[in-house]
């Protein structure tokens, strides 16, 4: 295979996010995008397996992968992602990368309004505060657990001397 062509849907914001940073990705096997708005100019009769409704992807020898299988082809064609790709096919991954992929895809358009509404940025930036308020939440645990240890060991009654065994004198 000398490339992958990755269809994608151009109105969507997940979609075009998605398609930037996969491209700037190194990749073992050039991906080529391509708007499913005009697929089936370039894959006449592509749209018989509604390249709307889940992720496709078609190699250069015509071999063609849909939903999960695509999102596999795809991570395996790049440099960084292949050994994750490897991963999500065998039988104990590929249930979650199909719920995955499927959960994304019917939820795209949905996602692509959150970050329409706030755009990019400041979704990272709450993201960024609610990983704080997280960290803070974690710290104030571990001070109460260990000052709660700290005054069980206060509390607790000093040990007598061990006795002397056998034969000792007082």
């Amino acid at each position: 295979m000398k490339r992958l062509y990755v269809l994608f849907d151009a109105e969507c914001g997940v979609c075009r996010q998605a398609k930037h940073w996969l491209a700037m990705q190194p990749a073992f096997v050039p991906l080529v995008f391509l708007p499913l708005q005009s697929a089936d100019s370039v894959f006449p009769g592509i749209r018989h397996l509604h390249p709307e409704e889940r992720l496709l992807t078609v190699s250069d020898t015509g071999d063609i992968w849909s939903g999960a299988s695509a999102w596999i082809m795809v991570l395996w064609a790049l440099q960084e992602t292949r050994e994750w790709a490897q991963r999500l096919s065998t039988p104990a991954l590929r249930p979650f990368a199909r719920i995955v992929c499927e959960t994304v895809s019917q939820n795209r358009h949905l996602i692509s309004k959150w970050f329409a509404q706030d755009g990019a940025q400041e979704l990272g930036r709450k993201l960024a505060r609610q990983e704080e308020i997280a960290e803070r939440r974690r710290q104030e645990i571990c001070l109460r657990e260990a000052a709660r240890a700290e005054r069980s060991r206060a509390e607790e009654p000093l040990a007598p001397p061990p006795l002397p065994r056998g034969g000792g004198r007082w």
